[in-house]
Parts: structure tokens; C-alpha cells; sequence
């Protein structure tokens, strides 16, 4: 029992020190709280909160239903108010060191509850649903997305009324081939629940294959590297088999350099236009150049 009202005195003792450090150290800041509260008096937990000052923005966190922030220099500061990417509260209030602020703010979302876009995202050419297709709607004062399901489909609730452009665009791995982007400007009315298909162009893209071989011989070279590059970035690679052939698929249209190496061959190096739904054979042909060590004769060296 002796032990155990030691470590509680401690316990005591050590929160009172803690309580003294930030009542000492408070007067160093301000602390401002509050909620966020839509037209039926509920909290608006995905609501995002924004304070700033002379063009320094910090985000506030969320803690217990209420927002919290620290702020260390005193002046005037505008907290500003999102939902789902839309501007939807702006107040202004003055804070000096040391003192705690409650700002409560209210808004109204009943012009946000009815609208709605839905629909389905499909494959021009073969009908077929795309999968993980983005789909994206934004104005000057809103923005969101979100991506189609398994059965193309997608859907995006809540949308503030207004004129809003909408992209389509397939980037997931899923979506294999490249497609073109898509794009529609909408209006957005009142109570509106739209449906808006997109069927999207999928890209030609061009392929290409060839074989490596020695210049002298003609025979086979496997293990030869084909590198692509596009403005110094290296785009794919692959290896030439044990035939000498190598392949490369899915390249969209565009200027490349191809990089053929292997070791005790020289290097060959070519630029290439490819163009859209092209399908080209290039053939590489290598010289011979063993790779001669310190101390080592060349007629030492015997080629397999």
C-alpha cells in the first residue's frame, strides 16, 4: 500500500508540474476552438478548415467534435470553411497571446444535399466496362472526384449548384491501354441528379520487335539490352532471348532513342519516330569488341 500511494503522489505531482509549465507557457500563444455545425445543427465532420494570415495557411485539426489550433503570433486571422472542395464560410477574428477563443460557425448545406452526377465509363471500340477510370468535376470554387467501379460505373453525391467541367480520364493499370481524355461542361441545377456517360477513345499505340546478332557471324545475340528513352527518361527495357528476338508493346506515338548494349559489343544508339497503331521491325547488328584486361593478351581470348 506504501508503494502504491508513492506513485500516486508522483503521478500528482508530476500533472501539476505539467499544469504550471502550460499556464507559464500559454501566455506564449493563443488557442482557438469551436465547431462546425450545418443547418440542422450537426456537426460537419468532414468539413476542412483553413486559418490564415497575411498569406501563411496552416490546416486545423480535428479533436472531440471540435476543431483546434495553436497560434503563436497575435493579429487578425480569416478561417475559412470546405466541403467537398467548395469555399463555404469565411470569418475574420482578432487573437492575442494568451488567450482561448470559441468560434462557432454555422452553415448551410441544403443547397448541396440533392445534386448528383452518376453514370458509366466505357471502351469506345469494344463497349467494355473501364475500371478505375477517374472521373473529375471542378469550377472555381469546388472540386472533387472519384474513380469507376468494377462494373464502370461511378457516382459523386453532394455536388454544390453551379457550372462545373468534368474530365474523364483512364490512368489506372487496370485500364491497360492509353485512352483519350474526356471532357464536358455541365450546369448543375437545383435537386438535379444528372447521369452522364463517357465512352473513351482508347490510344493506338504501336509495337515493335527485331532481332540482335553479331555483324560477323549472324548469329544470335541473347541477353542484349533494348532500352527506350524519351527525352533522357528511360521508358521500358527488355532482353533479347536465347533466339536473338526481343519485343516491345503498348508504346504510345511520340520521338524515342533506342539503346542496344551487351557486353563485349559496342554500344548502338538511334532515334526513332513511332507512330500511332505502327508496328515496326528494327533489326540490330553488333561488332564484336572483347573487353581486354590488364596483363591479358588479346589472342588469349576465345569467343563461345
Amino acid at each position: 500500500m506504501r508503494n502504491l500511494s508513492s506513485i500516486f503522489l508522483a503521478v500528482v505531482m508530476l500533472l501539476d508540474v505539467a499544469n504550471s509549465f502550460a499556464q507559464e507557457h500559454q501566455e506564449e500563444y493563443s488557442i482557438l476552438s469551436g465547431k462546425i455545425t450545418d443547418e440542422e445543427n450537426k456537426t460537419v465532420f468532414n468539413a476542412k478548415i483553413i486559418i490564415s494570415q497575411g498569406g501563411v495557411q496552416k490546416d486545423i485539426a480535428w479533436s472531440h467534435n471540435m476543431y483546434k489550433v495553436r497560434v503563436y503570433l497575435s493579429g487578425i486571422y480569416e478561417i475559412e470553411v470546405f466541403y467537398l472542395g467548395c469555399s463555404i464560410a469565411k470569418r475574420e477574428i482578432e487573437l492575442k497571446k494568451g488567450e482561448n477563443r470559441t468560434l462557432d460557425i454555422q452553415v448551410d448545406l441544403s443547397n448541396m444535399r440533392s445534386q448528383s452526377i452518376s453514370g458509366k465509363i466505357t471502351n469506345k471500340k469494344t463497349d467494355e466496362n473501364l475500371v478505375g477510370a477517374v472521373v473529375a468535376i471542378q469550377n472555381d470554387t469546388a472540386h472533387t472526384h472519384t474513380r469507376t467501379l468494377e462494373d464502370g460505373t461511378y457516382s459523386i453525391k453532394e455536388i454544390p449548384i453551379g457550372i462545373y467541367n468534368v474530365e474523364v480520364l483512364c490512368v489506372d493499370p487496370s485500364c491497360m491501354v492509353g485512352y483519350m481524355v474526356e471532357n464536358k461542361k455541365i450546369e448543375v441545377k437545383k435537386d438535379e441528379k444528372l447521369k452522364l456517360d463517357f465512352q473513351l477513345r482508347p490510344v493506338s499505340e504501336a509495337h515493335f520487335h527485331g532481332k540482335v546478332t553479331d555483324e560477323d557471324t549472324g548469329e544470335a545475340i541473347t541477353f542484349a539490352l533494348i532500352t527506350l528513352k524519351q527525352n533522357g527518361r528511360m521508358i521500358t527495357n527488355t532482353h533479347s532471348d536465347f533466339g536473338g528476338y526481343y519485343y516491345m508493346e503498348h508504346i504510345p506515338a511520340g520521338i524515342y532513342e533506342i539503346v542496344v548494349t551487351r557486353t563485349d559489343y559496342n554500344m548502338k544508339r538511334m532515334e526513332i519516330e513511332i507512330k500511332e497503331g505502327e508496328k515496326l521491325n528494327l533489326d540490330f547488328q553488333f561488332k564484336f569488341v572483347p573487353q581486354i584486361e590488364e596483363g591479358e593478351h588479346p589472342a588469349w581470348i576465345i569467343r563461345f
